[in-house]
Parts: structure tokens; C-alpha cells; sequence
């Protein structure tokens, strides 16, 4: 669990595939206070048909940008996870 949350803090995002309801994908992004800790968080949910591998990749940074957006308002100073150039994959917490 430690190492999958650190990894959701690296890539500064996680992609859920059906893993709390049947048929429905989660796309979120950590959201940091000025002292570094997670806070919250901010996701975009909907049903697997509207979410293939190109729409999860296509949202990803936008998510990301969010929570950046978020934590920065709020004081935090830091920037977590690879810029959107350097997107390389999602990570799974569940896949089927």
C-alpha cells in the first residue's frame, strides 16, 4: 500500500479501473497544503465505455494541472510528478 501511494505522489496522479464499482474508471490527482501533505483530492469518474486508453491519457494532465492549480492556492509551493511532456503511461490501482 506504502508503495503504491508513493507512486500516486510521484507520477501525481491515479487511474482506477473498476476498483470500488463494477464498470467505472477514475482518473484523480493528490491535492497538497503548504506542509506537503495529501489533502484532498481531484478526479474525474465516468463509465468505462466513455474511457478507453486515449481518453485517460487526454485527461490526465488536465487533472494533474488541476491539482496543481488547487494545492497552489492553498499555499503549497511544490510541484509533485512528471510534467505533461513526460507522460508515459497511467498508473492502474486496479485493472481488470
Amino acid at each position: 500500500m506504502l508503495e503504491w501511494l508513493a507512486r500516486i505522489r510521484s507520477d501525481g496522479y491515479a487511474v482506477s479501473r473498476a476498483h470500488r464499482l463494477a464498470g467505472i474508471v477514475s482518473i484523480a490527482a493528490p491535492i497538497f497544503n503548504r506542509f506537503d501533505d495529501v489533502i484532498a483530492s481531484i478526479n474525474v469518474t465516468g463509465p468505462e465505455a466513455r474511457f478507453d486508453a486515449d481518453s485517460i491519457t487526454s485527461m490526465i494532465p488536465a487533472v494533474r494541472e488541476a491539482a496543481h492549480d488547487l494545492s497552489r492556492r492553498i499555499g503549497h509551493r511544490g510541484h509533485h510528478g512528471a510534467s505533461s511532456s513526460e507522460e508515459t503511461g497511467t498508473t492502474s490501482l486496479s485493472s481488470k
